[in-house]
């Protein structure tokens, strides 16, 4: 009997242990998830941290030369991570979405398996989920400045937060920025190669105190560079870190520690070009953009020398349909 009553107790166990869920997809619970519960992600859409920390899951090994429906700062809006080649999972309810794309198929049924997917991004949450229809703000996926005026005022606060850094910095080791992409800006900008470096100059003094004379020595053409890129600086330990705030890259810039006493100069490190766009996380928005121009070409744009005939550009207008109704959903989803 004893016997008997142990086999019935193992095949319960077995039963219970091999049951399916029930109501739910594979891989996801059966009971709504509870907020409050400890190490329970939390759906708070309008958190930019928890927005940046989806976004930071992404890899080109595993999200690689996906489609514009597909992109991985969307799936981060919707409550997506990447969990593994062409896999989404979402943190709150764990359903697993699949979205790879067959390369055998046309570019009109790729077209069509992407937005399908693209749809799924919202309603292959459970219906429990927090996620399903409640997205982050489509302002997280781009970088947009409305104006002009407002990607001028970007670069003259950028300027003016790494001044005040700048001035509790005792020493600056050697400090190489990438020259091409200095010339670079300065064409986007309209601006001759004669009259950059006072036209600098004249933004960077725009926004100085008075009192700002002790401000170690770095060149305006670099401080313009590093704030119509996106980077501010930050002291960290013995170096000065540039600092991307949309796709939190931090990078060393420039040594702080003086070591002309204690090395020779022969066995000091030379430093290493810093290049403003290629030391942004490939997705950030200030170096690449799928509907509109880069950040960095946006400020450059700002900076235009207006006592340049030629530069006299207007903004481009919208004139598609289709671009004007996106611009109302971009100021309406904010």
């Amino acid at each position: 009997m004893a016997l008997e009553e142990a086999v019935d107790q193992a095949l319960a166990l077995w039963k219970k242990a091999t049951a399916p869920a029930k109501g739910s997809r594979a891989g996801a619970p059966s009971q709504p998830l509870r907020q409050d519960e400890p190490g329970v992600a939390k759906c708070r859409p309008n958190n930019w941290a928890d927005f940046q920390h989806r976004v930071a899951s992404f890899s080109t090994l595993h999200w690689f030369a996906k489609p514009l429906e597909l992109d991985l700062l969307v799936c981060a809006q919707h409550g997506w991570v990447n969990d593994g080649p062409d896999v989404l999972q979402c943190e709150c309810c764990h359903a697993r979405l699949n979205c790879r794309i067959d390369e055998r198929l046309s570019p009109e049924g790729a077209h069509k398996v992407a937005l399908g997917l693209h749809e799924r991004l919202t309603s292959f949450h459970l219906s429990t989920c927090p996620w399903r229809g409640n997205p982050s703000p489509a302002s997280f996926c781009h970088l947009h400045f409305w104006s002009a005026d407002e990607a001028l005022e970007s670069v003259r606060k950028a300027i003016a937060t790494m001044c005040t850094e700048l001035r509790a910095v005792s020493h600056l080791g050697p400090v190489d920025v990438d020259a091409a992409f200095l010339d670079l800006l300065r064409t986007r900008a309209n601006v001759s190669e004669a009259d950059w470096p006072a036209y600098c100059k004249g933004v960077v003094s725009g926004v100085l105190d008075d009192d700002a004379a002790d401000v170690p020595a770095l060149e305006a053409t670099i401080l313009v560079g590093l704030a119509a890129s996106g980077w501010s600086l930050r002291s960290h330990e013995a170096a000065l870190l540039a600092h991307c705030t949309f796709c939190n890259r931090s990078a060393i810039f420039c040594s702080t520690l003086d070591d002309a006493s204690t090395e020779p100069a022969s066995k000091r490190h030379k430093a290493l070009a810093f290049h403003p766009l290629e030391a942004h996380r490939w997705y950030c928005p200030w170096q690449r953009q799928m509907r509109e121009v880069p950040g960095w070409m946006q400020c450059a744009d700002a900076l235009r020398d207006p006592t340049t005939p030629s530069a006299r550009t207007s903004a481009p207008t919208l004139t598609q349909p289709a671009d004007v109704l996106a611009a109302v959903h971009a100021i309406l989803d904010f």
